[in-house]
């Protein structure tokens, strides 16, 4: 293998690393908000959307008393209840 093509490799390889190593870290690691969790949450769900680098969500969905989510709200901040009027999915029309 030529000295260029060997360069070519090593740069490609990296600019791969850089765009792949950040997407795959983020949907391993737990959130910030799962971490916070007390231990009393069950039926965790955690989802992603999107990529890293532009319009990237993460969903947060456990069942809390309402005493934990409270305190959890209070300690993480910037959360609000579900409320199936305001969060609900998209759903087809009715009749189709």
């Amino acid at each position: 293998m030529t000295k260029t093509k060997k360069r070519n490799l090593i740069i490609l390889s990296c600019i791969l690393a850089i765009l792949i190593v950040p997407n795959l870290t983020v949907r391993i690691t737990p959130s910030k908000a799962r971490r916070a969790l007390p231990e009393s949450a069950t039926e965790i769900h955690e989802e992603y959307n999107g990529c890293v680098f532009y319009d990237f969500s993460r969903i947060l969905k456990a069942k809390l008393s309402k005493a934990d989510f409270q305190l959890f709200v209070k300690n993480y901040g910037g959360l609000t209840e579900y409320n199936p009027t305001i969060h609900r999915r998209h759903r087809r029309p009715r009749g189709h």
